[in-house]
């Protein structure tokens, strides 16, 4: 059932808010983006609230968020191997995460393992070794 004459009005203003609140919980969830704004406009034009704008405008921030990210530890990297560190180019400086099964012991072994190759505790083929025993009890 469709509402028409002056009901349609506070049906589309309650359109309107709740399209506000999706904006306001992606922002919290995601972190503000300027392309959240014309999602919200365009929601607003009828017909075009149709087509799935809030999920489309949130892959484009997540991907460019990933893009971000991803250049940012690049240029960190190449930042590294140009400062002349040794040990730049052998490890990577983050451990990264694993699934949350018995990650927190083996997060903590890795980064003890890490910090010793880093302090030239141990050599780089005492790091490889330990560490793929470590991921091999996984």
């Amino acid at each position: 059932m469709t509402a028409t004459g002056i009901l349609a009005i506070p049906g589309e203003f309650v359109d309107f808010m709740i399209d506000c609140l999706v904006m306001l919980l992606t922002s919290i969830l995601l972190g503000f983006h300027w392309l959240l704004l014309p999602s919200l406009f365009i929601e607003v034009v009828p017909g075009l609230e149709m087509f799935p704008t809030w999920t489309g405008c949130v892959a484009c921030v997540v991907r460019m968020r990933r893009n971000e990210l991803a250049r940012s530890s690049a240029a960190s990297y190449e930042t590294e191997q140009e400062s002349g560190d040794s040990t730049a180019h052998a490890v990577p400086l983050v451990v990264p995460p694993l699934p949350p099964r018995k990650d927190a012991a083996v997060q903590k072994r890795l980064r003890n393992l890490l910090a010793l190759f880093e302090k030239n505790l141990i050599s780089q083929e005492e790091y490889d070794a330990k560490r793929q025993q470590i991921l091999a009890e996984l």
